[in-house]
């Protein structure tokens, strides 16, 4: 579902901007698309600096929603840390049989 791209593609890119270097003033979030028949994987590769690592807050009423909403629509998600500090979020949501082309 496209919405659900979408939503899970804001979420990540709201957070990389919001905890890490890449919302600095010459910050850069690298972002790559994978589509395949049966799924769609998103990744995102930050500028690193942030001082702590994606997890879901215990208590999500008072902020930290994002990647609640991500574990909640994507099949599944993860992350993984570069030797150079820069870390990349990645989620993947299966497509449903006779969907619409992902590439509109």
């Amino acid at each position: 579902d496209m919405g659900d791209i979408d939503l899970v593609a804001s979420e990540i890119v709201t957070n990389a901007v919001t905890h890490s270097a890449s919302g600095g003033p010459d910050g850069r979030l690298l972002v790559s698309v994978l589509v395949a028949r049966d799924r769609v994987r998103l990744e995102f590769t930050d500028d690193g600096g942030a001082f702590t690592r994606p997890g879901i807050p215990p208590c999500p009423d008072e902020g930290g929603r994002g990647l609640l909403i991500v574990s909640g629509l994507a099949d599944m998600w993860g992350w993984d840390v570069g030797g150079d500090g820069r870390l990349t979020v990645w989620a993947e949501l299966l497509r449903g049989v006779g969907q619409a082309d992902v590439r509109r």
